[in-house]
Protein backbone atom coordinates (compact mmCIF):
# COMPACT_ATOMS: atom_id res chain seq x y z
CA UNK A 1 0.00 0.00 0.00
CA UNK A 2 1.29 3.42 -0.35
CA UNK A 3 1.05 4.33 3.16
CA UNK A 4 2.91 1.68 3.91
CA UNK A 5 5.34 2.52 0.92
CA UNK A 6 5.41 6.21 2.62
CA UNK A 7 6.06 4.94 6.28
CA UNK A 8 9.08 2.62 5.65
CA UNK A 9 10.69 5.53 3.17
CA UNK A 10 10.06 7.79 5.71
CA UNK A 11 11.98 5.19 8.17
CA UNK A 12 14.54 5.04 5.75
CA UNK A 13 15.91 8.25 5.79
CA UNK A 14 14.72 9.68 9.06
CA UNK A 15 16.40 7.33 11.09
CA UNK A 16 17.74 3.80 9.23
CA UNK A 17 21.04 5.85 7.28
CA UNK A 18 21.41 8.47 10.25
CA UNK A 19 21.87 5.32 12.23
CA UNK A 20 24.59 3.82 10.23
CA UNK A 21 26.47 7.11 10.32
CA UNK A 22 25.58 7.77 6.42
CA UNK A 23 27.43 10.87 5.09
CA UNK A 24 25.06 13.89 5.31
CA UNK A 25 25.29 14.39 1.41
CA UNK A 26 24.47 11.18 0.29
CA UNK A 27 21.44 11.25 2.97
CA UNK A 28 20.26 14.53 1.26
CA UNK A 29 20.54 12.78 -2.10
CA UNK A 30 18.33 9.82 -1.23
CA UNK A 31 15.81 11.93 -0.29
CA UNK A 32 15.62 13.42 -3.14
CA UNK A 33 15.66 11.04 -5.28
CA UNK A 34 12.88 9.02 -3.29
CA UNK A 35 10.68 12.73 -3.84
CA UNK A 36 11.26 12.04 -7.43
CA UNK A 37 10.45 9.18 -7.07
CA UNK A 38 7.01 9.47 -5.41
CA UNK A 39 6.23 12.27 -7.45
CA UNK A 40 6.53 9.88 -10.17
CA UNK A 41 4.46 7.26 -9.16
CA UNK A 42 1.40 9.43 -7.81
CA UNK A 43 -1.86 9.10 -9.65
CA UNK A 44 -5.38 9.72 -8.96
CA UNK A 45 -6.49 8.21 -5.45
CA UNK A 46 -8.85 5.55 -5.77
CA UNK A 47 -12.15 4.92 -3.94
CA UNK A 48 -12.10 3.77 -0.63
CA UNK A 49 -15.71 3.93 0.37
CA UNK A 50 -14.96 2.13 4.08
CA UNK A 51 -17.64 0.32 5.92
CA UNK A 52 -21.03 2.17 6.75
CA UNK A 53 -22.53 1.64 10.22
CA UNK A 54 -25.74 -0.36 9.04
CA UNK A 55 -23.48 -3.03 7.09
CA UNK A 56 -21.39 -3.24 10.16
CA UNK A 57 -25.14 -4.35 11.77
CA UNK A 58 -25.89 -6.28 8.80
CA UNK A 59 -22.93 -8.53 8.62
CA UNK A 60 -22.81 -8.93 12.20
CA UNK A 61 -26.82 -10.18 12.45
CA UNK A 62 -25.85 -12.33 8.95
CA UNK A 63 -22.69 -14.21 10.60
CA UNK A 64 -25.15 -15.03 13.99
CA UNK A 65 -27.78 -16.01 11.66
CA UNK A 66 -25.60 -18.73 9.73
CA UNK A 67 -24.13 -19.81 13.01
CA UNK A 68 -27.49 -20.74 14.28
CA UNK A 69 -28.53 -21.95 11.17
CA UNK A 70 -25.77 -23.47 9.69
CA UNK A 71 -28.26 -25.50 6.93
CA UNK A 72 -29.07 -22.26 5.92
CA UNK A 73 -25.53 -20.85 5.11
CA UNK A 74 -24.61 -20.84 1.18
CA UNK A 75 -21.33 -21.35 0.24
CA UNK A 76 -19.54 -18.52 1.31
CA UNK A 77 -15.71 -19.52 -0.49
CA UNK A 78 -18.14 -19.79 -4.27
CA UNK A 79 -19.79 -16.36 -3.03
CA UNK A 80 -16.32 -15.40 -2.75
CA UNK A 81 -14.42 -17.05 -5.78
CA UNK A 82 -16.12 -19.37 -7.90
CA UNK A 83 -13.71 -21.33 -8.87
CA UNK A 84 -11.99 -21.97 -5.24
CA UNK A 85 -10.90 -25.25 -4.23
CA UNK A 86 -13.43 -24.44 -1.74
CA UNK A 87 -16.76 -24.42 -3.65
CA UNK A 88 -17.65 -27.58 -4.62
CA UNK A 89 -19.82 -28.34 -1.34
CA UNK A 90 -23.08 -27.04 -0.95
CA UNK A 91 -22.01 -25.55 2.18
CA UNK A 92 -19.62 -23.54 4.38
CA UNK A 93 -19.09 -25.76 7.31
CA UNK A 94 -20.04 -24.86 10.91
CA UNK A 95 -16.76 -24.82 12.32
CA UNK A 96 -15.85 -22.15 9.46
CA UNK A 97 -18.80 -20.38 10.01
CA UNK A 98 -18.17 -20.39 14.18
CA UNK A 99 -14.26 -19.43 13.30
CA UNK A 100 -15.65 -16.34 10.83
CA UNK A 101 -17.46 -14.78 13.52
CA UNK A 102 -15.04 -15.02 16.32
CA UNK A 103 -12.64 -13.51 13.79
CA UNK A 104 -15.32 -11.03 13.03
CA UNK A 105 -16.80 -9.96 16.72
CA UNK A 106 -13.12 -9.94 18.10
CA UNK A 107 -11.77 -7.32 15.51
CA UNK A 108 -15.16 -5.28 15.62
CA UNK A 109 -14.97 -4.89 19.56
CA UNK A 110 -10.97 -4.40 19.59
CA UNK A 111 -10.36 -2.18 16.04
CA UNK A 112 -7.55 -4.56 16.01
CA UNK A 113 -5.31 -5.27 12.58
CA UNK A 114 -6.46 -8.35 10.66
CA UNK A 115 -2.16 -9.84 11.69
CA UNK A 116 -3.01 -8.94 15.41
CA UNK A 117 -6.10 -10.59 15.49
CA UNK A 118 -5.13 -13.84 13.61
CA UNK A 119 -2.22 -14.43 15.99
CA UNK A 120 -4.55 -14.39 19.55
CA UNK A 121 -3.78 -17.14 21.12
CA UNK A 122 -6.04 -19.70 22.92
CA UNK A 123 -4.25 -19.66 26.08
CA UNK A 124 -4.65 -15.86 25.92
CA UNK A 125 -8.81 -15.58 25.68
CA UNK A 126 -11.22 -15.41 28.34
CA UNK A 127 -14.24 -14.26 29.41
CA UNK A 128 -12.91 -10.82 30.88
CA UNK A 129 -10.57 -10.28 28.53
CA UNK A 130 -8.20 -11.40 25.46
CA UNK A 131 -4.59 -9.92 24.47
CA UNK A 132 -3.25 -9.79 21.33
CA UNK A 133 0.24 -8.59 20.27
CA UNK A 134 0.80 -5.46 17.97
CA UNK A 135 3.53 -4.88 15.82
CA UNK A 136 5.90 -1.89 15.73
CA UNK A 137 7.84 -0.96 12.76
CA UNK A 138 8.03 -5.00 12.29
CA UNK A 139 11.36 -4.57 14.85
CA UNK A 140 9.03 -5.52 17.69
CA UNK A 141 5.58 -6.23 19.12
CA UNK A 142 3.28 -5.14 22.43
CA UNK A 143 0.82 -6.40 24.08
CA UNK A 144 -2.54 -5.02 23.89
CA UNK A 145 -5.09 -6.26 26.96
CA UNK A 146 -8.87 -5.74 25.54
CA UNK A 147 -11.51 -6.15 27.45
CA UNK A 148 -14.05 -8.75 26.73
CA UNK A 149 -18.00 -7.53 26.73
CA UNK A 150 -20.19 -10.59 27.66
CA UNK A 151 -21.75 -10.72 24.25
CA UNK A 152 -18.63 -10.79 22.38
CA UNK A 153 -17.63 -14.15 24.47
CA UNK A 154 -20.96 -15.77 23.82
CA UNK A 155 -19.97 -15.47 19.92
CA UNK A 156 -16.15 -16.16 20.98
CA UNK A 157 -16.73 -18.99 23.30
CA UNK A 158 -18.07 -21.53 21.07
CA UNK A 159 -15.33 -21.69 18.46
CA UNK A 160 -12.92 -21.95 21.24
CA UNK A 161 -14.10 -25.16 22.17
CA UNK A 162 -13.96 -26.45 19.16
CA UNK A 163 -10.29 -25.49 19.06
CA UNK A 164 -9.95 -27.28 22.01
CA UNK A 165 -11.09 -30.28 21.41
CA UNK A 166 -10.59 -30.97 17.72
CA UNK A 167 -6.74 -28.95 17.70
CA UNK A 168 -5.46 -29.72 21.27
CA UNK A 169 -2.10 -28.38 20.26
CA UNK A 170 -2.58 -25.00 18.57
CA UNK A 171 -1.06 -22.34 20.14
CA UNK A 172 -3.33 -19.14 17.77
CA UNK A 173 -6.92 -18.75 17.82
CA UNK A 174 -6.90 -18.44 13.65
CA UNK A 175 -3.19 -18.82 12.15
CA UNK A 176 0.28 -17.66 12.95
CA UNK A 177 0.27 -15.55 10.07
CA UNK A 178 -1.63 -14.27 6.64
CA UNK A 179 0.39 -16.64 4.99
CA UNK A 180 0.43 -19.83 6.61
CA UNK A 181 -1.62 -21.88 9.63
CA UNK A 182 1.06 -23.47 11.13
CA UNK A 183 0.23 -23.95 15.03
CA UNK A 184 -3.07 -22.13 14.51
CA UNK A 185 -6.82 -23.61 13.46
CA UNK A 186 -7.41 -22.24 10.34
CA UNK A 187 -5.99 -21.44 6.31
CA UNK A 188 -5.50 -17.92 6.82
CA UNK A 189 -6.37 -17.60 2.90
CA UNK A 190 -9.70 -19.78 3.60
CA UNK A 191 -10.56 -17.40 6.45
CA UNK A 192 -10.36 -14.48 4.07
CA UNK A 193 -11.88 -15.90 1.57
CA UNK A 194 -15.37 -16.91 3.70
CA UNK A 195 -14.94 -13.21 5.26
CA UNK A 196 -15.26 -11.63 1.74
CA UNK A 197 -18.11 -14.50 0.65
CA UNK A 198 -20.01 -13.33 4.18
CA UNK A 199 -19.85 -9.48 2.91
CA UNK A 200 -20.76 -10.39 -0.56
CA UNK A 201 -23.72 -12.86 0.73
CA UNK A 202 -25.41 -9.93 2.22
CA UNK A 203 -25.02 -7.52 -0.71
CA UNK A 204 -21.81 -5.58 0.41
CA UNK A 205 -19.98 -3.33 -2.12
CA UNK A 206 -15.56 -3.72 -1.87
CA UNK A 207 -15.04 -1.61 1.16
CA UNK A 208 -11.26 -0.42 -0.65
CA UNK A 209 -9.98 -0.12 -3.56
CA UNK A 210 -8.61 -2.51 -5.48
CA UNK A 211 -12.05 -4.34 -5.24
CA UNK A 212 -10.74 -5.32 -1.47
CA UNK A 213 -13.70 -6.58 1.52
CA UNK A 214 -11.53 -5.35 4.51
CA UNK A 215 -12.71 -5.27 8.07
CA UNK A 216 -9.74 -3.35 8.89
CA UNK A 217 -12.17 -0.38 7.60
CA UNK A 218 -13.52 -0.57 11.03
CA UNK A 219 -10.58 1.18 12.38
CA UNK A 220 -11.95 4.11 10.71
CA UNK A 221 -15.84 3.32 11.99
CA UNK A 222 -13.86 3.71 15.71
CA UNK A 223 -12.49 7.21 14.72
CA UNK A 224 -15.93 8.00 13.78
CA UNK A 225 -17.43 6.53 17.04
CA UNK A 226 -15.09 8.15 19.43
CA UNK A 227 -15.07 11.56 17.27
CA UNK A 228 -18.76 11.68 18.26
CA UNK A 229 -18.27 10.39 22.11
CA UNK A 230 -15.94 13.45 22.55
CA UNK A 231 -12.45 11.85 22.22
CA UNK A 232 -9.56 13.65 21.00
CA UNK A 233 -7.22 12.34 18.14
CA UNK A 234 -4.75 11.87 21.21
CA UNK A 235 -6.61 8.99 22.61
CA UNK A 236 -7.80 7.58 19.31
CA UNK A 237 -3.95 7.46 18.26
CA UNK A 238 -3.39 5.46 21.65
CA UNK A 239 -6.77 3.00 21.02
CA UNK A 240 -6.04 2.55 17.49
CA UNK A 241 -1.92 1.70 18.43
CA UNK A 242 -0.80 4.67 16.19
CA UNK A 243 3.24 5.64 16.07
CA UNK A 244 1.52 8.80 16.92
CA UNK A 245 -1.57 11.19 16.09
CA UNK A 246 -0.28 12.55 12.98
CA UNK A 247 -0.79 8.39 11.48
CA UNK A 248 -4.26 8.94 12.99
CA UNK A 249 -5.41 12.04 11.45
CA UNK A 250 -3.88 11.45 8.13
CA UNK A 251 -4.42 7.96 7.31
CA UNK A 252 -7.62 6.79 9.86
CA UNK A 253 -9.36 10.11 10.96
CA UNK A 254 -13.02 9.84 9.73
CA UNK A 255 -13.60 11.71 6.68
CA UNK A 256 -17.19 12.94 8.27
CA UNK A 257 -15.34 14.72 11.14
CA UNK A 258 -12.67 16.56 8.74
CA UNK A 259 -16.10 17.78 6.56
CA UNK A 260 -17.85 18.51 9.93
CA UNK A 261 -14.77 20.77 10.31
CA UNK A 262 -15.37 22.66 7.19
Amino acid sequence: AQTTLDSYLGYLTGKVLIYGEVNARIVEEVKTQVTIIKKGMKKRKAVHRGIEEDEIVEFMRSLDEMCEKPETAPNLSKKANPNSSNAKSKRTSHHLLLALRAYAYLTLVSAGRADSIRRIRISEVNEDFFIREISKMRTYSEEVRTRMPGWVFERVKPYLEYCRENHPDAIFLFSENENKRGKGTINPKTLQEIKKGAMKNIGMEPTSAGGLYRLHDLRTVWCNWMDKGGASVEQMSVFLGHSSPKVTTKYYFASKHKERMR
